[in-house]
């Protein structure tokens, strides 16, 4: 990944939930059935470069309020 996380946000396993959701929808070029097969690793690097303000603004977007 080209960022790291800010200090307070935390990938917990809801928002592993929640990011692999995203990247089934965008699905760059992988099917549905391999997203699943995907490391959480290479599920967040997708997300990190595709996600507007990358893996630290998803991090943001999807904490509790």
């Amino acid at each position: 990944m080209s960022t790291q996380p800010e200090a307070g946000l935390v990938v917990t396993e809801q928002v592993l939930c929640e990011a692999r959701g995203w990247v089934g929808d965008c699905a760059w070029r992988e099917e549905p059935e391999e997203l699943d097969e995907l490391p959480d690793a290479a599920i967040l690097a997708g997300l990190d470069r595709h996600y507007a303000g990358g893996l630290p603004q998803f991090l943001r977007d999807t904490q509790p309020r």
